[in-house]
C-alpha cells in the first residue's frame, strides 16, 4: 500500500495516446512517456509501450493488453479500456482507475457535487471522497509545472454520515475532503418532546472537527443546492457555489436544479402519452354523405 507522495504527470503531445515527446520531437533519452509513466522500448519498439505498473499500455491504439485488476468495480467499462475512454479529460492511475483533473479544489468539489448530489438526495444517504493535488509538466524541456486536482471514487454512507475512502494508494497529496448531506430532512420532535433538526445546509460540528483533525479543508454539498468550504486553519466557512443539484423539498432551495426521482419522470411520461392517446381517440373522422368515413375504402358486394 502506497503512502501518498507528490507525483508528477507528464502530458506529452504527439500521437493520439502519447508520443516520444512534445509535438513528436524525441526527448533525447527521457525515459518517461504519456501521463508520466515509464516507457518500455524493448517490447514493441521505441515509444510504443508504456508501463503503468499494473498493466502495459500500447500508445498506438490507446488500449491495455491485460485485464483491469479492478474490473469488478467498473462493470460498465471494458476490462481493457484506457482512462475510461476519456484520454484527454482524464488520466489513468497505474493502470487501475481513470481520474479527471481540475484546476482547483473548488472545481473538483463542484464536479463531485454535480455528479453525486442527485444520487445522495434520491437515496437519502451521504457520499464522501478525498481530493488530491498532483503536479503535471507542461513539457520536457522547460520542466515548467502546474498543479491539478482530482477526487477519487466516493464511499456511500447513511443519512447520518459517511466515512471517506481510506485507500491511501492514490497519486498526489490529499488537500481536502468532500461529502454530500443527502436529502432535506425537516425538523422533528422526538419521543421525549425535544425538538431535533439536521444540519441540512451547513457544516455539522463533526464535519468541522474532522477537517481540523485531518488538517485539510472540507467541502459539503447540501440539499438546497449550495457548495460550502470549511477552512480547517482559519475555521472560516465560505459559500462557494449555489448551482448544485437540489432537493425541491427544501424550503430554502437556492436554484431550480431539482432532483426528480426516475419513477416520477417515468410516471409523467406515461401520463403524457396516455393524454395524447386519449386526444387522438377523441378526434372524429369526417364522414361522407353515405355515412362512411372518408378514409374507408368502397367495398364491392359479390355473390
Amino acid at each position: 500500500m502506497l503512502i501518498p507522495t507528490l507525483f508528477c504527470f507528464n502530458f506529452n503531445v504527439g500521437g493520439p495516446y502519447g508520443d516520444l515527446g512534445v509535438f513528436g520531437v524525441e526527448n533525447g533519452g527521457y525515459r518517461y512517456g504519456f501521463q508520466g509513466q515509464e516507457k518500455d522500448d524493448e517490447i514493441k519498439g521505441e515509444g510504443n509501450s508504456v508501463n503503468y505498473k499494473y498493466r502495459m499500455h500500447d500508445v498506438r491504439i490507446g488500449r491495455f493488453f491485460a485485464v483491469d485488476p479492478m474490473y469488478k468495480e467498473y462493470s460498465y467499462y471494458s476490462p481493457y479500456v484506457f482512462s475510461g475512454n476519456e484520454v484527454i479529460a482524464a488520466v489513468e492511475l497505474e493502470g487501475l482507475q481513470p481520474y479527471r483533473l481540475f484546476n482547483s479544489p473548488d472545481e473538483a468539489a463542484a464536479n463531485f457535487g454535480q455528479q453525486y448530489n442527485p444520487a445522495s438526495i434520491l437515496e437519502g444517504r451521504e457520499y464522501g471522497t478525498n481530493i488530491y493535488a498532483v503536479h503535471s509538466y507542461k513539457d520536457d524541456y522547460t520542466r515548467a509545472s502546474q498543479t491539478h486536482y482530482y477526487y477519487e471514487e466516493p464511499n456511500k454512507g447513511t443519512k447520518d454520515g459517511v466515512t471517506v475512502p481510506q485507500t491511501w494508494n492514490n497519486k498526489g497529496v490529499r488537500v481536502a475532503t468532500a461529502h454530500t448531506h443527502g436529502e432535506y430532512i425537516a425538523p422533528w420532535t422526538d419521543f421525549m418532546g425535544i425538538n431535533r433538526a439536521y444540519e441540512n445546509n451547513n457544516f455539522s460540528k463533526t464535519d468541522k472537527e474532522n477537517a481540523e483533525e485531518r488538517k485539510v479543508n472540507n467541502y459539503v454539498v447540501t440539499p438546497n443546492g449550495s457548495l460550502r468550504r470549511y477552512n480547517y486553519s482559519s475555521k472560516f466557512d465560505a459559500l462557494v457555489r449555489t448551482d448544485m443539484p437540489s432537493d425541491p423539498k427544501d424550503p430554502t432551495q437556492l436554484n431550480d436544479n431539482d432532483v426528480i426521482p426516475l419513477f416520477e419522470r417515468i410516471k409523467k411520461e406515461e401520463e403524457k402519452n396516455k393524454t395524447e392517446n386519449l386526444i387522438d381517440s377523441e378526434i372524429q373522422v369526417p364522414k361522407n354523405a353515405n355515412g362512411q368515413s372518408a378514409s374507408s375504402k368502397n367495398k364491392t358486394n359479390t355473390t
